[in-house]
């Protein structure tokens, strides 16, 4: 209850806590009546860690030395095609989705978009799922990765991959062995819709992410809505995800500049 209530204010440490509890996210806009719902007899809990990690000693610093920035996390996107649509039998915003990655066997992923999308709306829809996702036990299913989409306010859109991309297809700068990340890690990686509003040169567009505008590598068809991905928060630089050469991922309707991947 008071995770909830604290969303306003602290919004990271109220998802994080709510994970730890075994939900697949925090609560949403207007929903506290959460706050009110008593947990499920048995439910499994998240990995529990310390949610405000206690202070050390800070080191000192070499004046000599250069600082360094530690590598960010290779997110392995891929397309996909939902096979098979489920409603969670222990949560009602939940479904669970079978998904073709382009593997033997269809991914089981446990997706929060019965209030956003109808069953039949789902089944053999293509869409982009962060396949290296550590596996996560959400109210006793074990989801296997996180199908990504554009959320505004109350507006949640699934991101789409371009034509012809076939299951399994990872974007460009990824491979198949990229390690496994953390929904922490995760969260630390800004993810925002852009518009390209032109080329600075023959290899970088100017994109506007909503109040501010950054450069990405590659020219990209003016107007074009696409899905970049911030070097940190407040960079001025990102990357475009793509599949090559086919092109960008692309939010699935309209949504407005600077909206966040979840």
């Amino acid at each position: 209850a008071i995770a909830t209530w604290l969303s306003p204010v602290l919004p990271f440490s109220s998802a994080e806590v709510h994970r730890m509890l075994g939900f697949s996210s925090g609560p949403g806009p207007g929903e506290w009546d959460r706050a009110l719902e008593p947990l499920t007899t048995g439910q499994p809990l998240g990995e529990i860690r310390p949610l405000f990690p206690r202070a050390g000693r800070t080191a000192r610093l070499d004046p000599t030395s250069t600082p360094t920035r530690a590598s960010a996390p290779v997110l392995a996107i891929r397309a996909g095609t939902v096979r098979s649509v489920a409603p969670h039998p222990d949560a009602d915003r939940l479904y669970v989705l079978g998904v073709d990655l382009g593997e033997e066997t269809l991914r089981t992923i446990v997706a929060g978009m019965r209030a956003h999308y109808a069953p039949e709306e789902l089944e053999g829809r293509r869409i982009t799922v962060l396949a290296n996702l550590a596996p996560r036990t959400i109210r006793r299913v074990t989801s296997q990765g996180m199908v990504l989409a554009a959320e505004a306010g109350e507006t949640v859109v699934l991101l789409a991959p371009p034509e012809g991309v076939p299951p399994g297809t990872i974007i460009d700068g990824a491979t198949a062995d990229a390690p496994v990340i953390t929904i922490e890690e995760l969260a630390k990686t800004p993810l925002v819709v852009g518009r390209v509003e032109g080329s600075e040169n023959e290899t970088t567009s100017r994109i506007d992410i909503g109040g501010r505008r950054i450069e990405a590598e590659g020219t990209w068809p003016r107007g074009s809505m696409v899905i970049v991905r911030l070097a940190a928060p407040g960079a001025d630089r990102g990357t475009v995800l793509s599949f090559r050469p086919e092109g960008p991922i692309r939010p699935s309707a309209e949504m407005p500049v600077g909206a966040k991947i979840r």
